[in-house]
C-alpha cells in the first residue's frame, strides 16, 4: 500500500540510499523484532519528531519498518534515528 504524501506532507519517502543507510544501522545496532526476533525489515517511510514533540532533538525522525517474517504476529514496529545518520 502506497500512502499519498501530499495527503500526509508530515512523512518523509525514502529513497534507496537513505533505505539502506537505515538497514546497515540496524545491522550494526542489533536491531530485531520484539515479536519474532527477526532481524530482516522492510524500511518505510519518516515522520519528522522534533516539531511535534517538544521533548524530542530538533532532528529527530521515527522511521517505519516491517518485520519481513511472514508468520510475526506484530510486524509493524520503528527505529528513532536523527536526520544526519540515515538522510544526510
Amino acid at each position: 500500500m502506497t500512502i499519498d504524501t501530499a495527503a500526509r506532507p508530515e512523512l518523509t519517502d525514502l529513497e534507496a540510499a537513505a533505505r539502506e543507510r537505515v538497514s546497515d544501522l540496524l545491522r550494526v545496532r542489533g536491531g530485531h523484532c520484539a515479536a519474532c526476533g527477526g532481524t530482516e525489515f522492510e524500511v518505510g517511510q519518516a515522520l519528522y519528531l522534533g516539531f511535534l514533540f517538544l521533548d524530542e532533538d530538533d532532528d529527530a525522525y521515527l522511521v517505519a519498518l516491517n518485520c519481513r517474517n511472514p508468520s510475526c504476529s506484530q510486524p509493524r514496529t520503528a527505529i528513532r534515528l536523527r536526520r544526519k545518520e540515515f538522510l544526510d
